[in-house]
């Protein structure tokens, strides 16, 4: 799977959600290979984790699919677990995370599940922690699963898969729209993306009561204009800050002073032809390379290589993905919100 990248975008068109594959063994030629068919037209993909030659999507209405891709050409639906917690309920099936062999899966009204992968990558649910809430994003910290809703975020124990516990509750920030997204963690610091809040950083010595050390609204000036920052997704490395602001581009800090990060530098969310639907989602981090999930202007590379601050290495809009021989798992969300 090392030279496969699978894509899961929002629409970009009339509403159409796809999940996609790519061979990037040529980074220079990446070659669009398959579509993975979810029996549905009105299929909408969210999550994706791989494990060994299987993917895995979270699908809003139908639950988690399985996938094999041995022959990524023609990819193969294994099976759909129902994520309800009444089999004759539909799933809401939203997120998922893999770690060994072990799946943690969140849906919207059954909180979060956790499966065993057994050899041939069937699962076996073995525990579940049901979350009065709309969950949307998991997040495996260590020994912690962060677990977010529309409104709250949940910090959950899981050194015993089949018994995951609920330590504490970290409340969305008043007056704003209370959404986090995700989360890092570094050692006792907890750095929570809060949207259009910015980002937070908690003390979690004791996961049993986070306290808040500092807010932070991320919003950024400089001289091409002032942005606002809808914090998304953030990654701390090597006294490193990196943050996707959604329509307010991409920034880096200096954060060896947690307390007082400096702005390395910012990459205003680049308008693709025709549109101005441009969104910093999610990201990863593949050794010098960033890659973004930008909604409707689809995939961003950053590369860290030779400048002062990140240099584009791809964004022009002729729809070629240049994976640069990384496998990425990047899902892209289309809302209506900045």
């Amino acid at each position: 799977m090392d030279d496969i990248a699978i894509i899961s975008s929002s629409p970009l068109i009339d509403f159409i959600y796809s999940t996609d594959i790519i061979d990037v063994s040529n980074p220079i030629e990446p070659r669009w290979i398959a579509q993975l068919d979810f029996m549905n037209q009105n299929a909408r993909p969210q999550g994706i984790a791989t494990y060994e030659n299987h993917v895995f999507v979270a699908e809003r209405t139908t639950g988690l699919h399985d996938f094999d891709l041995s022959d990524p050409e023609n990819p193969v639906l294994n099976a759909i677990y129902n994520t309800a917690a009444d089999p004759k309920d539909s799933p809401r099936a939203r997120d998922l995370k893999i770690r060994n062999n072990t799946a943690y899966v969140v849906d919207n009204a059954n909180g979060l599940l956790i499966y065993q992968i057994q050899n041939d990558a069937t699962l076996v649910p073995i525990g579940n922690l049901p979350i009065d809430d709309s969950c949307q994003h998991i997040t495996l910290l260590d020994n912690l699963a962060f677990v977010c809703s529309s409104s709250n975020a949940y910090l959950i124990q899981i050194d015993d898969p089949a018994n995951p516990q609920l330590l504490s509750v970290i409340e969305g920030i008043a007056n704003t729209t209370p959404r986090m997204t995700t989360a890092h963690r570094d050692g006792d610091l907890l750095y929570t993306a809060d949207y259009e809040a910015g980002y937070r950083i908690f003390d979690i010595s004791d996961p049993t009561d986070p306290i808040e050390l500092a807010h932070f609204d991320a919003d950024v000036t400089t001289p091409q204009g002032d942005f606002l920052a809808y914090a998304f997704d953030i990654l701390v490395e090597e006294n490193i800050l990196y943050l996707t602001m959604s329509s307010g581009g991409f920034a880096i800090y200096d954060n060896t002073n947690p307390f007082d990060p400096t702005l390395i530098t910012h990459i205003p969310a680049a308008v693709p032809q025709g549109g101005n639907n441009t969104r910093y989602r999610q990201f990863v981090k593949r050794g010098n390379q960033i890659y973004i999930a930008a909604g409707a202007a689809g995939l961003r590379i950053l590369s860290l290589d030779g400048c002062a601050g990140p240099c584009p290495a791809d964004l022009n809009n002729d729809t070629v993905l240049n994976f640069f021989d990384v496998s990425a798992f990047i899902v892209a969300f289309t809302n209506e919100e900045p």
